[in-house]
């Protein structure tokens, strides 16, 4: 089963107003998804959702593959995000990600 990953646009700190244990859901701006169909060859990387500014409508618009990655019916419900009272950690993911580069635009 395919997972997305995410890149995010937002300050959690700032959304979840610096509370630890806190939780907000993000109703504009969400994060970037991604998958990979092959997880360790990152030229497979499927952008899942994105958004893209209009500037005539002066809004974001919604770009959503959820369904055409996923299968039919799949759909985004909703994004929530949770401040947490852990460290940080750096580096951990890179363990379980293909390494990035110009051929998966990130």
């Amino acid at each position: 089963m395919q997972q997305a990953i995410v890149t995010f646009h937002h300050n959690p700190r700032l959304v979840c107003q610096n509370k630890p244990e806190s939780k907000a859901e993000l109703s504009e701006r969400l994060p970037k998804m991604i998958t990979f169909t092959n997880p360790k060859d990152s030229k497979t990387l499927k952008v899942v959702y994105s958004e893209k500014w209009r500037g005539v409508s002066k809004r974001y618009q919604p770009i959503d593959h959820f369904e055409d990655t996923f299968g039919e019916g799949v759909k985004l419900k909703k994004v929530t995000i949770e401040m947490t009272s852990e460290p940080m950690t750096l580096g951990a993911v890179n363990k379980y990600l293909p390494s990035f580069g110009k051929e998966t635009g990130f």
